[in-house]
C-alpha cells in the first residue's frame, strides 16, 4: 500500500522538478535575449517561464527573488524539504492517525500557508512559509492517495491509480488557463490568496469517512 503512495509522490515530485527546471531555463533565456536587444524574444521567453511555473512570477514580482539566483534555489529547496517530510510522515509518525482526518488537517494547513505566502513582500519569511507549503501539500496528497488505494479492489487498483495521477497532473494546465488572465487582470498575489480561500472551503467538503 505504501509503495503505491510512494510512486505517486515520486511522479508528482518529478513533475514539479521538471516544471521548475523548464521555467528557470526559459527565464535565463529571456534575460540573455533582453541583453541582446531582442525584446520580443525576451518577452516570449518570460511568458514561457511563467506558464511552466507560475510561482516563478510570484517570487520575482512580489519577493524580489530572481529565478537564476541562489535565493530562488533555496526557496525551492525549503519547499522540497517540507514536501519530503510531509510525504514520509504518513508512513511514520502519522501512521496511526485516521487519514480521513489528516486530509482535512493538511488542506487547512495548506490554505493558511498559501494565504500567508501570497501576502508576503519580503524574501526572508518566505523560506519557512515555503517549507510548510510543501509539508501540508504532500501530507494532503499522500493521504488522499493512500485512502484511495485502501478502498480499491486489488484487481483495479493499478489502473485507477494511473488514471488518478494522470487526472491530478492534467488539471494543472487547466488551472493555469484560469490563473493567467486573472493574474494579468488583478495580481499574482490576488490569485494565490484566492486559491487559499478555495482550499479553505475544501476543508468542509473533504469528508472522506465511510458513510
Amino acid at each position: 500500500m505504501r509503495s503505491g503512495a510512494v510512486c505517486t509522490i515520486a511522479v508528482l515530485l518529478a513533475s514539479g522538478s521538471a516544471s521548475a527546471s523548464q521555467s528557470t531555463d526559459a527565464a535565463e533565456k529571456g534575460a540573455r535575449l533582453k541583453v541582446a536587444g531582442d525584446d520580443a524574444g525576451a518577452l516570449a521567453a518570460y511568458q514561457e517561464a511563467v506558464r511552466a511555473d507560475p510561482s516563478n512570477a510570484l517570487a520575482h514580482n512580489e519577493l524580489g527573488i530572481g529565478s537564476s539566483t541562489i535565493a530562488y534555489g533555496l526557496l525551492y529547496a525549503t519547499f522540497g524539504t517540507g514536501a519530503v517530510i510531509g510525504a514520509l510522515s504518513i508512513g511514520t509518525f502519522l501512521a496511526g492517525q485516521q487519514l480521513e482526518r489528516v486530509v482535512r488537517f493538511g488542506i487547512g494547513g495548506y490554505a493558511v500557508a498559501l494565504a500567508v505566502f501570497g501576502l508576503l513582500r519580503s524574501p526572508g519569511p518566505a523560506y519557512p512559509v515555503a517549507f510548510f507549503l510543501g509539508l501540508f501539500y504532500f501530507v494532503t496528497v499522500t493521504s488522499l492517495a493512500t485512502v484511495l488505494q485502501k478502498r480499491l479492489d486489488d484487481s483495479v487498483r493499478g489502473r485507477v491509480m494511473a488514471l488518478w495521477v494522470m487526472a491530478f497532473g492534467g488539471t494543472v494546465p487547466l488551472g493555469a488557463i484560469v490563473a493567467g488572465p486573472l493574474s494579468e487582470r488583478f495580481s499574482i498575489s490576488t490569485v494565490v490568496v484566492g486559491g487559499a480561500v478555495v482550499a479553505a472551503a475544501l476543508v468542509f467538503y473533504a469528508n472522506l469517512r465511510d458513510r
